[in-house]
């Protein structure tokens, strides 16, 4: 289940709203938007007047989706793929030369810079 986190900032007030794809699950309306006020405590609106709300507790527990789960795959693959370049390149240098007739030095500046 997919959530949305609607958010209308405005100079006097600023409103958020957490939804699925049926229903909005909670809504919030604080004071105006600005980059150097946090709010403090999120007070719901509607049914549940007096309640608080947690973005990060919602976040948590909600479903590990199949494109979280690719986004994750693909970052570990090209961690995995940046440590098997500095691993390989141990044993391309020695063959490279031998092939080319140069000497260690003269790759320094390759390996060097990565």
């Amino acid at each position: 289940m997919p959530l949305y986190l609607g958010i209308d900032g405005g100079g006097t007030k600023t409103s958020f709203a957490v939804a699925d794809d049926d229903y909005i699950l909670a809504r919030v309306t604080e004071g105006g938007s600005s980059p150097t006020r946090i709010p403090g405590e999120v007070r719901s609106s509607g049914d549940n007047a007096h309640s608080s709300l947690d973005i990060g507790q919602l976040l948590d527990d909600g479903p590990w989706t199949v494109l979280q789960k690719i986004v994750v795959f693909i970052a570990a693959l090209s961690i995995i793929m940046d440590g098997f370049d500095g691993q390989l390149i141990g044993f391309a240098v020695p063959v490279l030369i031998k092939e080319w007739g140069v000497t260690r030095g003269d790759f320094a500046p390759a390996l060097a810079a990565g």
